[in-house]
């Protein structure tokens, strides 16, 4: 694929099919580290040796190029110093290595001796360059090309090669577009193990480098577009896209489908085991079945929930309807956050304390209540309804109307006022479900002992405990149903 002809711009080449990414299809026995193929956006020396040299490869030949860009102070220079800063130990020679050093100063150096500002770099260091570094490269088996230092008189150059390892060294002084396309100029020189016959039969290197000789970039251009035309990039470019795409999609696929048979099993798996459910909730339900068709044939009117209702001494049975029995429990307050209640012990304006017009002050309260709350002398004597729907659900009955025997009860303002059995629906309706009906009253006992001292509910339950403070719904330890004034006196007489 060719480009057209493009203007001069800095005397750069600025584009180049040869230092494109087809190009790396097409040339892949030269390639350049860091993958682009642009030196400081100047792409002549990679066109250059694509056209020039790439003809002249042998079949097992190959060319990395590697571009050092370096600032380095040298004011006076060692010849250690100077092959550690380059990076051209002979402990680090590779094979089949084209690098290209340049040396670019930030300002001048100033020498105290001789009270002079010199220039970064000079004669004396490209003197010591080409001799002690030299000599250094010759102990490894490289060669100085000279003619590449007395290639101009405008920049210092110097080129090292080594035919066993087939690199090449080139360090070059200030690099700028012109300086940098009169080193390319010389392409072939620094490839001194072909014969410059190979080069002369096979290559325009004369005519492209007249060109660059010139600063004729359009006929440069000219050149390497004509170059490019003798090769087809755009099948390079279709290879390069399309390089294993249809593998990739391929894996896809396969991914894909794998990944469809794992949810399968998963699935299947998941039948199997809902089915292995059902199958064991159907034995079990034929278990019960014929264990409830052989009560309701042997067992006569004999029933474990009426043997629990006549001995039970806190469960009443209220009534019952249909499938439903209605019950209320007799309860006190037992279970409680005791954190929490001490936290309101120390605040009088807490909902435990009384308000308004009760005769009573928190002074006067205080004792009771932590003789209640944390001694446990006393309990309240609460009360709740529930509702057992054989079948279906239990529920606490709200706003229910207790009898005069259960005077000496308070109702337990949750279930009064919300019907909420809080935590304790979860486990009776498993219960339920299981026919643990005798297990599903137990709980409703549970539920009526609780309070919540952070739920609006316990506001009005102890509203309602100090509305009639002559009502007899304090229990002692002994077991005596005393009244709370009575409670309260005790406590305050106690304390005196």
């Amino acid at each position: 694929m060719a480009v057209e002809s493009r203007p001069l711009v800095m005397d750069t080449i600025t584009e180049s099919p040869f230092c494109s990414a087809d190009a790396d299809v097409l040339f892949p026995k030269i390639t350049i580290e860091g993958g682009d193929n642009y030196i400081r956006g100047d792409g002549c020396l990679m066109t250059m040796l694509r056209t020039v040299i790439y003809p002249a490869l042998d079949d097992d030949d190959f060319i990395r190029v590697k571009f050092k860009d370096l600032k380095y102070p040298c004011k006076k220079p060692t010849k250690d110093r100077v092959i550690s800063e380059l990076g051209i130990q002979n402990e680090n020679d590779t094979d089949h290595t084209f690098t290209l050093i340049n040396l670019d100063s930030y300002g001048e150096a100033y020498d105290p001796d001789t009270d002079e500002h010199l220039p970064i770099y000079n004669e004396n260091w490209f003197r010591l360059l080409t001799n002690s570094v030299l000599q250094y490269k010759q102990e490894a088996g490289w060669e100085e090309v000279v003619r590449i230092r007395e290639l101009s008189p405008s920049f210092s150059s110097v080129c090292y090669t080594n035919s066993e390892l087939r690199s090449t060294i080139v360090v070059m002084e200030e690099m700028c577009p012109s300086f940098f396309h009169a080193i390319c100029l010389y392409t072939p020189a620094y490839f001194p193990w072909y014969s410059k016959e190979k080069f002369d039969e096979v290559s325009p290197w004369k005519e492209m480098g007249r060109t660059l000789l010139q600063d004729n970039l359009d006929q440069f251009y000219a050149k390497v577009n004509e170059l490019a035309s003798k090769y087809n990039f755009d099948v390079a470019r279709i290879n390069r896209l399309l390089d294993g795409f249809e593998s990739r999609i391929t894996q896809n696929e396969i991914d894909a489908v794998k990944t469809r048979l794992r949810q399968n099993l998963d699935e299947f798996n998941n039948y199997q085991s809902r089915i292995t459910d059902i199958l064991k909730k159907r034995d079990d339900y034929n278990i019960r079945l014929h264990g409830l068709e052989y009560k309701l044939e042997h067992g006569g009117e004999s029933s474990e929930i009426k043997d629990y209702f006549l001995n039970s001494k806190v469960v009443s049975l209220e009534n019952t309807e249909g499938s439903t029995l209605t019950f209320v429990v007799k309860a006190h307050l037992d279970y409680f956050d005791e954190s929490l209640a001490k936290r309101m012990l120390s605040n009088k304006s807490g909902c435990i304390f009384p308000s308004g017009s009760t005769g009573y002050s928190y002074d006067d309260v205080i004792p009771f209540m932590k003789a209640l709350l944390l001694e446990r002398k006393y309990r309240i004597r609460m009360c709740a309804a529930y509702d057992l729907r054989i079948g279906d659900q239990v529920i606490g009955r709200s706003h229910y109307r207790f009898s005069k025997a259960y005077d000496t009860y308070l109702p337990n303002s949750h279930i009064q006022e919300n019907a909420c059995l809080g935590n304790y629906r979860t486990t009776l309706n498993e219960m339920l479900l299981d026919g643990n009906y005798i297990g599903c009253i137990e709980q409703c006992i549970a539920s009526a002992h609780s309070m919540a001292f952070n739920d609006v509910s316990a506001n009005s339950f102890f509203r309602s405990f100090y509305a009639d403070t002559d009502r007899q719904i304090v229990e002692t330890k002994d077991g005596e149903i005393i009244s709370v004034k009575e409670a309260i006196e005790r406590e305050k007489k106690e304390g005196k």
